[in-house]
Protein backbone atom coordinates (compact mmCIF):
# COMPACT_ATOMS: atom_id res chain seq x y z
CA UNK A 1 0.00 0.00 0.00
CA UNK A 2 1.26 3.21 -1.28
CA UNK A 3 0.13 6.89 0.01
CA UNK A 4 -1.23 9.35 -2.07
CA UNK A 5 1.81 11.71 -3.31
CA UNK A 6 0.75 15.25 -2.38
CA UNK A 7 -1.75 15.08 0.57
CA UNK A 8 -3.78 18.96 1.45
CA UNK A 9 -4.70 18.36 4.97
CA UNK A 10 -7.14 20.77 6.75
CA UNK A 11 -6.63 22.33 9.99
CA UNK A 12 -3.15 20.95 10.07
CA UNK A 13 -1.43 23.48 12.31
CA UNK A 14 -2.83 21.98 16.13
CA UNK A 15 -3.04 19.24 17.96
CA UNK A 16 -4.97 16.26 15.73
CA UNK A 17 -4.22 17.90 12.85
CA UNK A 18 -0.41 18.22 13.46
CA UNK A 19 -0.16 14.85 14.93
CA UNK A 20 -1.67 13.33 11.47
CA UNK A 21 0.47 15.83 9.83
CA UNK A 22 3.99 15.00 11.34
CA UNK A 23 3.07 11.27 10.43
CA UNK A 24 2.15 11.38 6.89
CA UNK A 25 5.30 13.99 5.94
CA UNK A 26 7.55 11.17 8.30
CA UNK A 27 6.00 8.63 5.99
CA UNK A 28 6.98 10.01 2.76
CA UNK A 29 4.18 12.83 1.56
CA UNK A 30 4.30 15.81 0.88
CA UNK A 31 1.80 17.95 1.92
CA UNK A 32 -0.23 21.12 1.63
CA UNK A 33 -0.50 22.15 4.97
CA UNK A 34 -4.43 24.66 5.63
CA UNK A 35 -4.78 26.69 8.71
CA UNK A 36 -7.34 29.66 8.95
CA UNK A 37 -6.32 31.54 12.93
CA UNK A 38 -3.52 28.84 13.19
CA UNK A 39 -1.84 29.91 9.97
CA UNK A 40 1.61 31.40 11.58
CA UNK A 41 1.77 27.58 13.12
CA UNK A 42 1.18 26.18 10.08
CA UNK A 43 4.15 27.81 8.48
CA UNK A 44 6.46 26.55 11.83
CA UNK A 45 5.25 23.19 11.09
CA UNK A 46 6.17 23.31 7.55
CA UNK A 47 9.75 24.24 8.18
CA UNK A 48 9.88 21.25 10.63
CA UNK A 49 8.36 18.44 8.32
CA UNK A 50 10.80 15.70 7.16
CA UNK A 51 11.00 15.79 3.42
CA UNK A 52 10.54 18.98 0.46
CA UNK A 53 8.00 20.64 -1.60
CA UNK A 54 5.90 21.00 1.88
CA UNK A 55 3.69 24.01 1.92
CA UNK A 56 1.64 25.98 4.28
CA UNK A 57 -2.19 27.74 2.79
CA UNK A 58 -4.39 30.17 4.88
CA UNK A 59 -8.29 30.16 4.17
CA UNK A 60 -11.56 30.80 6.02
CA UNK A 61 -14.39 28.07 5.32
CA UNK A 62 -16.51 30.71 5.87
CA UNK A 63 -15.47 32.76 2.93
CA UNK A 64 -16.23 31.53 -0.83
CA UNK A 65 -13.30 33.56 -1.63
CA UNK A 66 -11.11 31.54 0.50
CA UNK A 67 -12.82 28.21 -0.52
CA UNK A 68 -12.48 28.69 -4.05
CA UNK A 69 -8.96 29.40 -3.59
CA UNK A 70 -8.09 26.53 -1.66
CA UNK A 71 -9.90 24.24 -4.58
CA UNK A 72 -7.07 24.82 -6.90
CA UNK A 73 -4.70 23.63 -3.98
CA UNK A 74 -7.14 20.29 -3.45
CA UNK A 75 -7.26 19.67 -7.14
CA UNK A 76 -3.25 19.61 -7.27
CA UNK A 77 -2.97 16.81 -4.73
CA UNK A 78 -3.76 13.10 -5.26
CA UNK A 79 -5.17 12.65 -1.24
CA UNK A 80 -7.18 14.97 1.38
CA UNK A 81 -7.81 14.90 5.03
CA UNK A 82 -10.40 16.92 6.07
CA UNK A 83 -9.78 17.55 9.58
CA UNK A 84 -10.74 21.35 9.70
CA UNK A 85 -14.23 21.99 11.86
CA UNK A 86 -16.60 24.69 13.86
CA UNK A 87 -17.49 23.62 17.11
CA UNK A 88 -18.55 25.32 20.29
CA UNK A 89 -18.54 23.05 23.70
CA UNK A 90 -22.04 22.34 24.86
CA UNK A 91 -23.88 24.16 21.85
CA UNK A 92 -27.41 22.50 20.94
CA UNK A 93 -29.00 24.72 18.76
CA UNK A 94 -30.57 27.97 19.04
CA UNK A 95 -28.66 30.41 16.99
CA UNK A 96 -29.60 30.95 13.81
CA UNK A 97 -26.17 32.63 12.84
CA UNK A 98 -24.05 30.28 14.33
CA UNK A 99 -26.08 27.42 12.90
CA UNK A 100 -25.99 28.26 9.02
CA UNK A 101 -21.80 28.96 10.14
CA UNK A 102 -21.91 25.25 10.86
CA UNK A 103 -23.19 24.43 8.04
CA UNK A 104 -20.75 26.23 5.75
CA UNK A 105 -17.78 25.03 7.48
CA UNK A 106 -18.31 21.87 8.30
CA UNK A 107 -20.42 20.82 5.54
CA UNK A 108 -20.75 22.27 2.31
CA UNK A 109 -17.21 23.99 1.74
CA UNK A 110 -15.50 20.91 1.90
CA UNK A 111 -17.97 19.59 -0.54
CA UNK A 112 -17.15 22.06 -2.39
CA UNK A 113 -13.41 21.05 -2.11
CA UNK A 114 -13.94 18.14 -2.88
CA UNK A 115 -16.12 18.89 -5.83
CA UNK A 116 -12.90 20.28 -7.14
CA UNK A 117 -11.17 17.28 -6.31
CA UNK A 118 -12.88 14.73 -8.27
CA UNK A 119 -13.09 16.92 -11.65
CA UNK A 120 -8.92 16.90 -11.59
CA UNK A 121 -6.92 14.18 -12.99
CA UNK A 122 -5.88 11.28 -10.78
CA UNK A 123 -4.26 8.77 -13.37
CA UNK A 124 -3.10 6.64 -10.09
CA UNK A 125 -6.36 6.85 -8.27
CA UNK A 126 -6.79 9.35 -5.02
CA UNK A 127 -8.19 9.30 -1.57
CA UNK A 128 -10.38 11.37 0.91
CA UNK A 129 -10.60 11.08 4.94
CA UNK A 130 -12.46 12.89 6.74
CA UNK A 131 -12.06 13.32 10.43
CA UNK A 132 -16.04 13.27 11.99
CA UNK A 133 -16.98 12.59 15.28
CA UNK A 134 -17.99 9.13 17.08
CA UNK A 135 -21.36 10.72 17.89
CA UNK A 136 -22.16 10.94 14.17
CA UNK A 137 -23.57 7.01 14.66
CA UNK A 138 -25.73 7.52 17.66
CA UNK A 139 -28.91 9.47 18.40
CA UNK A 140 -27.69 12.75 19.57
CA UNK A 141 -29.19 15.31 17.71
CA UNK A 142 -27.87 18.83 17.27
CA UNK A 143 -26.41 20.95 14.71
CA UNK A 144 -23.16 20.38 15.26
CA UNK A 145 -23.79 16.42 14.57
CA UNK A 146 -26.45 17.41 11.85
CA UNK A 147 -23.38 19.06 9.37
CA UNK A 148 -21.25 16.22 10.34
CA UNK A 149 -23.35 13.46 9.14
CA UNK A 150 -24.65 15.38 6.14
CA UNK A 151 -20.80 15.90 5.26
CA UNK A 152 -20.43 11.87 5.56
CA UNK A 153 -23.81 11.13 3.35
CA UNK A 154 -22.15 13.00 0.38
CA UNK A 155 -18.70 11.94 0.86
CA UNK A 156 -20.43 7.90 0.46
CA UNK A 157 -22.71 9.24 -2.24
CA UNK A 158 -18.67 9.88 -4.04
CA UNK A 159 -17.78 6.91 -3.07
CA UNK A 160 -20.24 4.84 -4.82
CA UNK A 161 -20.32 7.46 -7.93
CA UNK A 162 -16.79 7.27 -8.63
CA UNK A 163 -15.47 4.36 -7.08
CA UNK A 164 -14.68 3.22 -10.91
CA UNK A 165 -12.24 6.21 -11.12
CA UNK A 166 -9.97 4.37 -8.33
CA UNK A 167 -11.25 7.68 -6.21
CA UNK A 168 -11.97 6.59 -2.51
CA UNK A 169 -14.02 8.31 0.31
CA UNK A 170 -13.44 7.57 3.88
CA UNK A 171 -14.40 8.62 7.04
CA UNK A 172 -12.77 8.06 10.78
CA UNK A 173 -15.05 8.98 14.12
CA UNK A 174 -12.49 9.58 16.47
CA UNK A 175 -13.26 9.34 20.61
CA UNK A 176 -12.02 11.37 23.23
CA UNK A 177 -8.21 11.74 22.14
CA UNK A 178 -7.62 15.64 23.93
CA UNK A 179 -9.76 17.51 25.85
CA UNK A 180 -11.13 20.62 24.45
CA UNK A 181 -9.16 23.56 25.22
CA UNK A 182 -11.23 25.79 27.32
CA UNK A 183 -11.25 22.27 29.72
CA UNK A 184 -8.20 20.87 29.99
CA UNK A 185 -7.58 17.86 30.84
CA UNK A 186 -10.84 17.93 33.50
CA UNK A 187 -12.18 17.57 30.12
CA UNK A 188 -12.07 13.76 30.33
CA UNK A 189 -11.89 12.89 33.49
CA UNK A 190 -15.47 11.24 33.50
CA UNK A 191 -15.83 10.26 30.44
CA UNK A 192 -12.61 7.65 29.89
CA UNK A 193 -13.56 5.48 32.65
CA UNK A 194 -16.25 4.54 30.87
CA UNK A 195 -15.03 3.86 28.10
CA UNK A 196 -14.01 -0.42 27.06
CA UNK A 197 -10.46 0.26 26.95
CA UNK A 198 -10.57 2.46 30.00
CA UNK A 199 -8.58 5.38 28.49
CA UNK A 200 -7.73 8.19 25.81
CA UNK A 201 -7.37 7.19 22.10
CA UNK A 202 -3.39 7.47 20.78
CA UNK A 203 -2.40 10.61 18.76
CA UNK A 204 -0.16 7.49 16.90
CA UNK A 205 -3.14 5.45 16.66
CA UNK A 206 -5.01 8.04 14.98
CA UNK A 207 -2.62 9.50 12.48
CA UNK A 208 -1.92 5.53 11.44
CA UNK A 209 -5.60 5.17 10.94
CA UNK A 210 -5.46 7.75 8.35
CA UNK A 211 -2.62 6.54 6.42
CA UNK A 212 -4.52 3.02 6.55
CA UNK A 213 -7.48 4.54 4.78
CA UNK A 214 -5.27 7.10 2.77
CA UNK A 215 -3.01 4.16 1.20
CA UNK A 216 -5.60 0.80 1.11
CA UNK A 217 -6.24 0.73 -2.26
CA UNK A 218 -9.58 -1.53 -1.29
CA UNK A 219 -11.63 -0.01 1.06
CA UNK A 220 -13.94 3.18 0.41
CA UNK A 221 -17.41 4.03 1.66
CA UNK A 222 -16.31 3.07 5.14
CA UNK A 223 -16.50 4.94 8.50
CA UNK A 224 -13.43 3.91 10.88
CA UNK A 225 -14.22 4.43 14.91
CA UNK A 226 -11.03 4.87 16.13
CA UNK A 227 -12.69 5.91 19.83
CA UNK A 228 -11.64 3.39 22.14
CA UNK A 229 -15.09 1.83 22.25
CA UNK A 230 -17.00 4.67 23.02
CA UNK A 231 -19.25 4.19 20.36
CA UNK A 232 -20.49 0.67 21.07
CA UNK A 233 -23.18 1.83 23.14
CA UNK A 234 -24.01 4.21 20.80
CA UNK A 235 -24.38 2.86 17.32
CA UNK A 236 -27.50 2.24 15.40
CA UNK A 237 -28.67 1.58 12.00
CA UNK A 238 -29.04 5.07 10.69
CA UNK A 239 -25.47 5.53 8.89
Amino acid sequence: MALPRRIFVTGSALRTGRAVSLHLASQGAQLVLHANRSFDEAGSLCRLLPGDGHIAVSGDFASDGDVEKLCSYVAACDGVVLNASCYRHGYSGGDPDFDRLLEKVNHTSQMRLLTAFVQAEHPDGGAVVAMLDQAVSGCEDNPYLASRRALWKDMKSLAGEYGRSDLRFNAIAPGPILPPPELGETGMVKTLPTLPLRRSVALEDMAKSVEFLLSCRSVTGALLFVDCGQSLANRTEKL
